[in-house]
Formats: C-alpha cells, sequence, structure tokens
C-alpha cells in the first residue's frame, strides 16, 4: 500500500512540476524559518537546564529600596553566604563567584611589566571556591576533582585555552602568568600552578570561563569579609523540597542581625530564570549573554505564524488543484477506492512533499549556519545529519506537519461523487471557498503586523538616538590605559593639533559605575539613597561638553577637590531634597561602614549616562585621578584618522607593553541598541520570507479562482468585456480580504508591539503612518502577486473555455 502512495506521489509530482515546485519551495522556506527560530527559542528556553538538580539552584541577588524606589543587582556581599549555609539548614551547598573579565594571560612565569600582547593572551577568567563543583554539574576533565580548588594557587583550565597556551604539552603542573589588571601594570599578578582541566561551558551556560581561579589568590578581604561590600556572585543548592520563599526570608533575617545597610536585603532567583528574567538586573558582570523574554515569547510567536503560513499555502495549492484531479478520484472510486483508501493515498502524498520540503531545509540550514548563527547573534549548534535521533525528530515533525496540512485538501477530493465527477459536473462547498478565504485573511494578517512592527521598532532606535544626551559624543575617542604615567600620557596628546581635549574617567556611559550609599547632612541612615559614583580628572567635563547647572567644575591645583569635593547632578539633588546643594554636605558610607564627608561644589546638568532604557539616576563625580583608566580625547574635524594614528604612536611610547586599542564613543553609545536592531532585522528578513509564502498562497487561490470561473471570464469576453475589467474583477475578490486583513493586523501590532515599547523609559507614540504604509504596500504586493495570472486568464481564448466546458 505504502509502496503505491508514494509511487503514485512521485508521478504526480513529475507531472505537475510547477505546481510541485510551489508547494516545496513554499514549505522549504517556511520549515527553514521555523525551525531556525524555534532551535533560537529553545537555546533560550533550556539555559543552564544541563545542571544536575538545576530546579534546586538559585542565584542570590540584592534588592536596594530607597524612599524614591528600588533596584535589583544581582551581586551580593561576601560574608552572608557562608553565614546562610552555617545557619539555614535548608540550603545544601552554596558557593561565591566573581567574574574577572578578560586578564591577559601568559604561559610560564612573566616578571611584572613585561607582560605585553606579543607574550600573552586575553582569556576569560572565573574566580571562584571549592564549592563550585558541588553547586554545579561542569564536568572535571583531569586532575583531583576533590581538591582542585582548595589549593589557593591552583588553576584550572579548559581544553581550549591548554592549547592555546601550552599547544600540545600536557599542562598539569605547569605555571602561567595572570595579569589581573593589564599588561604593563604590575597590580594584581599572580603565578599559578595549572592542576587540572574542565570542560569547556556548554554555549547555553550564562556561565562562561576559559580558566576558573580560587577566590583567595587575591587578597582582598573586603571581597568577602564586609557586609557593606556588594560585588560577589553567588548561588545556593537547596535540598529537595526545600521552600525558596523561607529561605529568602532567613536570609533577609540573618542580614538585618549582622548589620548589612537596611536599604538592600537578599533575594533568591532560580537559576533557570536567569537568563531570561535578569533584563533590568543591575551589575549583572556573569551574564553578560542575557535576552529579554518579551523578544524570545515574541519571535516563537513568529515562528508559529510563519508555519502556519506555509501550511496554509499548502492548503491553499491542494485545494486549487483539486479539480485538475477530480476525474482521477472518480475513476478510483469506480474501481473500488473507498473514502478511507482516498484519504490514505492524498495524505502520503502531503507527507511525500513535507519530507522533500524538510530535507530541502535541513541541508539548507546546515549549510548557511555561519550566515544564521551572524543574523541572530548566537552561536547554535546544529548537526542534523550525523545526529541521528534529530534527524529521526525533524522527519517526524515533518510527518506530522504533511499530515495536518493534508486533511483538508484529502476530505475535499475523496468526498467528490463519482458519477457526477465522470459527467464533468460536480460542485465546490460553499464552506470551502470561505476557508480558502479565512486562510488568505490570516496570511496577511501576519505579514502586516510583522511589517508594521519592523517600522515601529526602527523608529524607536532613531527617536532614542535622537534625545538629546546632555554631552557631545562627536568625534570622541575612548581608550584603557593603567593610571600609571597618566599625567604624562595626556600631556603628550595635548601637543597634538588635532586633538582638542582630554579627559579621563573610572568608567564608560552605558555601563554600571561604582555605586555608594550616601546621607545628606544630619540625615539617619534609613533615609539614605544610592548613588552611582565616577571619578574623573578635572578636565573631564569639559571633554564631552557637560554642562554645569550651578557652581563650578573641579580644579586640579585645589587640594580640597581631590579630598573633600564632590559635584553631583540635578536629579541627585532632588533626592537628597536640596532645593539650593552648593556648599551641602553629604557622608558616603564606605566599604568598612565608616563614613567619608563631602562637599558639593558644584551641580551637573542631567546627562544620559546609563543605558537609554533607564532613567537617569543620582549621580557625583569625585576627582581622582588614580583610579581614571579610560581616556577619553575629543578630536578636531579633519584628518581624524592621522590624528588616531599619532595618538596610537604616543600611546606606545608611553606604554610600551600595552596595544592601543581605540573605540568611538559614538559607536560604544550605539552598542546599547545592538539587541534591539538585531530583534528588528530578524523580524525584518522574517516578514520578508512570510509575505513571499503568503504570495505564493496567493498564487494558489487566483489559480482556483481562474480555473472555477473560467467559463464566466470566457462569457463575459464574448459579451465585450475588457481585459482591464476582467483583470478587476478577479483582484477585487481577493483585495477586499487583504483590505479585511489590515483591520485586524493593526490592532494586533499596536498591542503587541506595545508590550516591548514599554521596556522602554523613553519611547515614541506610533502614528498612524507605520499603519498606512504597510497596509498599503500589502495591497499593492498581493494586486502585483495577482495581476500575471489574471491577465493570462483576460487574454486567453474564450471558445476554448467554452469548448473544454
Amino acid at each position: 500500500m505504502f509502496k503505491s502512495i508514494f509511487k503514485v506521489a512521485f508521478r504526480n509530482l513529475r507531472r505537475q512540476k510547477g505546481y510541485s515546485f510551489i508547494n516545496i519551495l513554499g514549505l522549504t522556506i517556511g520549515l527553514a524559518i521555523s525551525l531556525i527560530i524555534a532551535f533560537y527559542v529553545i537555546d533560550d528556553l533550556t539555559y543552564d537546564n544541563f545542571h544536575k538538580d538545576a530546579d534546586n539552584i538559585y542565584r542570590v541577588l540584592t534588592t536596594e529600596s530607597t524612599n524614591t524606589g528600588s533596584m535589583t543587582y544581582s551581586i551580593t556581599c561576601g560574608p552572608l553566604i557562608p553565614a546562610a549555609k552555617e545557619s539555614i539548614p535548608e540550603i545544601k551547598d552554596a558557593v561565591r563567584t566573581f567574574a574577572m573579565g578578560r586578564p591577559f594571560v601568559a604561559a610560564g612565569v612573566v616578571p611584572q611589566n613585561e607582560m605585553n600582547a606579543s607574550n600573552s593572551i586575553q582569556l576569560q577568567g572565573f574566580i571562584t571556591e571549592p564549592e563550585f563543583f558541588d553547586v554545579f554539574s561542569f564536568k572535571f576533565l583531569k586532575g583531583d576533582r576533590e581538591n582542585a580548588l582548595k589549593i589557593s594557587n591552583g588553576v584550572l583550565l579548559t581544553p581550549k585555552a591548554a592549547k592555546q597556551l601550552f599547544n600540545d604539552e600536557d599542562p598539569i603542573g605547569k605555571r602561567l602568568t595572570v595579569q589581573f589588571m593589564g599588561p604593563g601594570n604590575g597590580e594584581g599578578q599572580q603565578d599559578p600552578y595549572v592542576i587540572g582541566l574542565i570542560e569547556e561551558p556548554p554555549l547555553n551556560s550564562h556561565i562562561q570561563y576559559d580558566f576558573v581561579i580560587h577566590m583567595r589568590i587575591q587578597n582582598f578581604p573586603q571581597w568577602w569579609d564586609s557586609w557593606e561590600n556588594f560585588n560577589m556572585q553567588a548561588y545556593l543548592k537547596l535540598n529537595e523540597g526545600a521552600d525558596a520563599s523561607a529561605v529568602e526570608k532567613k536570609m533577609v533575617e540573618l542580614a538585618e542581625a549582622n548589620n548589612m545597610p537596611e536599604i538592600n536585603k537578599p533575594k533568591l532567583q532560580k537559576l533557570l530564570d536567569v537568563h531570561l528574567g535578569s533584563a533590568d538586573y543591575r551589575y549583572d558582570f556573569s551574564n553578560r549573554g542575557k535576552n529579554d523574554k518579551t523578544v524570545v515569547y515574541a519571535l516563537a510567536i513568529i515562528g508559529l505564524m510563519i508555519i502556519l503560513v506555509a501550511a496554509v499555502n499548502f492548503i491553499n495549492l491542494s485545494s486549487a488543484r483539486a479539480s485538475k484531479r477530480a476525474r482521477e478520484v472518480g475513476m478510483r472510486k469506480v474501481i473500488g477506492s473507498n473514502k478511507s483508501m482516498l484519504i490514505a493515498q492524498f495524505l502520503g502524498e502531503s507527507v511525500f512533499i513535507t519530507v522533500i520540503s524538510m530535507i530541502l531545509t535541513l541541508a539548507i540550514i546546515e549549510l548557511t549556519l555561519p550566515y544564521i548563527d551572524n543574523l541572530l547573534g548566537k552561536t547554535l549548534e546544529i548537526h542534523f545529519f550525523s545526529d541521528p535521533l534529530l534527524l529521526l525528530s525533524m522527519l517526524i515533525i515533518a510527518i506530522i506537519i504533511g499530515i495536518l496540512s493534508g486533511l483538508y485538501p484529502a476530505f475535499i477530493l475523496s468526498s467528490f461523487k463519482p458519477v457526477l465527477v465522470l459527467k464533468g459536473n460536480f460542485q465546490r462547498s460553499g464552506i470551502g471557498s470561505v476557508v480558502r478565504k479565512f486562510l488568505v485573511l490570516f496570511q496577511f494578517a501576519v505579514t502586516i503586523s510583522l511589517a508594521i512592527g519592523v517600522m515601529i521598532i526602527h523608529d524607536q532606535i532613531n527617536y532614542l538616538k535622537s534625545i538629546d544626551m546632555g554631552y557631545n559624543r562627536d568625534q570622541v575617542i575612548t581608550s584603557f590605559a593603567p593610571p600609571n604615567n597618566g599625567d604624562l600620557y595626556v600631556d603628550r596628546l595635548k601637543t597634538l593639533p588635532g586633538v582638542v581635549a582630554v579627559g579621563r574617567s573610572s568608567g564608560i556611559f552605558g555601563n554600571d559605575f561604582g555605586r555608594y550609599e550616601v546621607l545628606p547632612e544630619g540625615a539617619s541612615r534609613d533615609q539614605s539613597e544610592m548613588f552611582q559614583t565616577l571619578f574623573v580628572d578635572d578636565n573631564y567635563l569639559n571633554t564631552l561638553e557637560i554642562l554645569m547647572a550651578d557652581g563650578r567644575s573641579f580644579l586640579r591645583d585645589f587640594k580640597a577637590d581631590t579630598n573633600a569635593s564632590i559635584l553631583i547632578n540635578e536629579i541627585g539633588a532632588k533626592k537628597l531634597g536640596w532645593d539650593n546643594p552648593l556648599g551641602k554636605r553629604l557622608s558616603m558610607v564606605e566599604i568598612d561602614g565608616s563614613l567619608t564627608t563631602k562637599q558639593v561644589v558644584g551641580v551637573v546638568k542631567d546627562f544620559h549616562f546609563n543605558s537609554m532604557k533607564s532613567k537617569i539616576e543620582p549621580l557625583f563625580f569625585q576627582l581622582n585621578t588614580q583610579n581614571t583608566f579610560l581616556f577619553s580625547v575629543k578630536l578636531a574635524g579633519g584628518q581624524i584618522e592621522e590624528t588616531i594614528d599619532k595618538i596610537g604612536k604616543i600611546y606606545a611610547e608611553v606604554y610600551p607593553n600595552n596595544n592601543f586599542n581605540f573605540q568611538f564613543l559614538d559607536d560604544a553609545f550605539d552598542q546599547q541598541f545592538q539587541n534591539d536592531r538585531n530583534f528588528a532585522a530578524n523580524i525584518a528578513y522574517f516578514s520578508g520570507f512570510a509575505i513571499f509564502i503568503a504570495c505564493l498562497g496567493l498564487i494558489g487561490l487566483v489559480a482556483y479562482s481562474v480555473e472555477q470561473r473560467k467559463s464566466e471570464i470566457a462569457v463575459r469576453k464574448v459579451l465585450g468585456s475588457s481585459e482591464g475589467k476582467i483583470v478587476f474583477l478577479l483582484a477585487k475578490e481577493f483585495l477586499k480580504w487583504v483590505l479585511v486583513a489590515n483591520l485586524i493586523a493593526w490592532p494586533l501590532s499596536y498591542f503587541g508591539i506595545g508590550l516591548w515599547l514599554d521596556s522602554f523609559t523613553y519611547k515614541v507614540t506610533p502614528g498612524i503612518t507605520p499603519f498606512l504604509i504597510s497596509g498599503f504596500a500589502a495591497m499593492i504586493v498581493a494586486f502585483l502577486t495577482m495581476f500575471y495570472q489574471s491577465l493570462k486568464a483576460a487574454r486567453s481564448n474564450p471558445v476554448e473555455a467554452l469548448r473544454n466546458n
């Protein structure tokens, strides 16, 4: 039976090449786009689930609540974790970690101040404790797992890092040099022994590392001993059945008992929620690749809509060909085929086509995977043809899609009456016509909604980029350098004719700075507020053209400015309740809990220094060149490349062991929109394919309509109707459904894009333009799609149509 089904299916495939090509093309595109989106979504939804007992692992966060709002940080204070492990029985294991960025690492012992880009490489470092392997399930490949991280001067490498450092030699027992603060600056340099190899972390792990090192390799007791210092990530593994909310409550009580700042409270977050549930969390150092669940769910819906659009195409095209196979059905029934046999035959043909489409889809995805990764902004590990289980799963999905897509056409074809069919006299179901038009309406409602979404996302990004930031980022380059020799470097740069100004700071806009708990003069601890703080030199505000609202900027030669003066922004003054902040004093809570008093000498006009998704926060500046490692250089117009080359040469002379790497501040600002731009680009690509697939479906319906109305068209031509009237007659039947699709798509897209816009503090109000342009474009595309077939029908010989009827 199966042999007969597929033999007939193959024969029909060859006999109806045009129809088969359109069907397979539409299904292949729909399956490819939907599978790509599915793998993207599954990858995000399964982050960190490879760990044993992942449901019982939690990350420790810190909530900060002040009189004017609250915020959540992905960090906690060091002593809370061992204290909680000791006093809360529900906690099975606990570990503290610190994502240390990408320090320079060299094979062997390299003397201080001799590390440079030629004898070292940058690797992702991860600082942690021996309990790391009790909480997480990262595989230990070589060495003593039980005692690995108990050795304070030991380091674990991934095989890839080991090969980069030692080629094919056995790395165990060898030493390497880790420059924590960057080459050319001896602070933080350590020479640990390689004591083991651990697996590369999976791509869908929020914890990423090239090497793992013991926490106490550096003597920074304030990291782990101070209840006032928040800079560590921490994780708990709870006992099976433990109540996480009860554990969280006990941790809050423990923090209060140990005088953690009253505005800070511990909070638990499920490990499986870290990747998609941390979009608004600050200081998320170990979770750089996090995504927004709104984006992921939106893509999932788009993927589902696209495969439905492709399936609708198959149904429409199969229905359009029904009359061509009516006589075949009649003959089969006459010679003994019953309805179930006919349904099996037509479902078999449907499955045959979807399996072919699926095989083509898998081949296309594997061949274009590098381009897909670049488009999506993530690496997907997909190997269909080397993974039998995955390949079998894809074929099963193809069979299911084939059956579901073929049910309606199969029941239509199998329901024909043989006597009427063989006489050439059978009627179409009115319900079938309504269903087909509804499917066209669905297709265009989806594609119009996607097009509207793309336009509004584009408008939102442009709107954010057009907002006055409160500083001038044009023609400013930034580069990192050790603070030592900073004065010499700045003085040399100022001698260049293409340099307008040079300023130094401890951070770059768009990233979180350090935070201080501050108290206005005379206030108690429960009236404190949190301020971000930026260390700068006396020329930083001038370099970026940040304006003063009141008072003065820093004076380098005025000693009090270095020790006791600060500048605050306008929103900071409002938070402290100051109408006239000049001369006012505030106290900063230091790591050890002591208070340092500073006097306000100037008020800076508010400017946007964080993500544009956030409101402007309280900020104060301190004059301190010892902690300023980011150099911002304002360039004059013209010969910018030549000036940058000269800056690079001076950098090489002042810092011979460093490489000069720079970035335009405008580009750095632009990076915060990268995820949103990727989202818009992906929707644009997907909507383009969806429109193409919908047009294929429209071709099918027009072909069906022409087939049904060929006698009517012939009669109209005989009676004198022009080609234009006949084209309009055929087109208007479908254009009205595209118009109705607009009326459905507009409110749906307005609601959907509104959910995305809600993530922004500053957002555009969608106008009518995107809706009108998308709707009009859909009408034009639909008309052009129908025009050729309608014109072909209008030009057909009416005699042939009437004779065949």
